[in-house]
């Protein structure tokens, strides 16, 4: 069974404050909404912003229990239900080749090279001396994607292998933007690790218009998420009927 929740967050209390810049306290928050020594899996995660509120999705394998974020980091009494709940079996039921669906999911597009440049090459050189045996070809190195073309064709170049297809242009339906598909935002995070490192995070949402071309593979990418940087908030697509 899964649940999807969302949990409301308040901006202007410390915590959340601190829930919505920085991905690495926000998913360390998640992970203690659940039993400890059961086997979780990967949480999925993406926190929305609507104006000066916020709140997180979150889909997991287990019922969670939210009730340590919306006491430090929650409207209190005055917005009545802090967090909502639900099972996630009603969406995976729509599932099936052909289904067409409004889809929204932010993303961390990065591409792997063996000539880095910047401080990108730095690293590869410090790893490759470290770690690759005398005679072996090193491997490659994680880079983000940095550019509007770039991220959009990342994600152009992935949607049938997560088991769906762009929707075209003349659809009966209609996207937000009025496209098949667009990119609504982009982001650079950067927070510290728990273990000290500086980590940097490019992030792009794209909305729009989507099709099962393979259901079984797209509920796997529904249920396990997509690309990099799940454990900060990248991967989770989440569907809705179209209007």
């Amino acid at each position: 069974m899964s649940y999807l929740s969302k949990v409301f967050i308040n901006p202007r209390r410390k915590a959340g404050l601190r829930y919505i810049s920085n991905p690495q306290a926000t998913h360390a928050a998640i992970m203690q909404a659940f039993p400890p020594e059961t086997e979780i899996g990967r949480p999925l995660w993406r926190l929305e912003k609507e104006g000066t509120r916020a709140h997180l999705l979150v889909l997991s394998n287990l019922r969670p229990d939210w009730s340590h974020i919306t006491e430090e980091a929650g409207w209190g009494d005055a917005e009545g239900a802090q967090a909502k709940i639900a099972s996630y079996q009603p969406l995976i039921d729509l599932i099936s080749r052909g289904r067409e669906f409004h889809f929204k999911t932010t993303v961390n597009p990065v591409h792997s090279t063996t000539s880095p440049q910047g401080k990108y090459a730095k690293e590869a050189a410090t790893k490759t001396a470290l770690n690759t045996p005398e005679g072996k070809r090193p491997r490659g190195t994680v880079v983000p994607h940095k550019t509007v073309a770039h991220q959009t064709k990342w994600f152009q170049d992935r949607v049938e292998r997560w088991g769906f297809e762009l929707s075209p242009l003349n659809s009966n339906t209609s996207s937000p933007a009025g496209k098949a598909f667009t990119l609504t935002n982009r982001n650079v995070l950067k927070f510290k690790h728990t273990k000290g490192s500086q980590i940097t995070l490019n992030t792009a949402t794209f909305e729009g218009l989507i099709r099962i071309s393979d259901p079984e593979v797209a509920l796997n990418s529904l249920l396990n998420g997509v690309g990099q940087g799940k454990a900060y908030g990248c991967g989770l697509i989440t569907l809705t009927e179209p209007q």
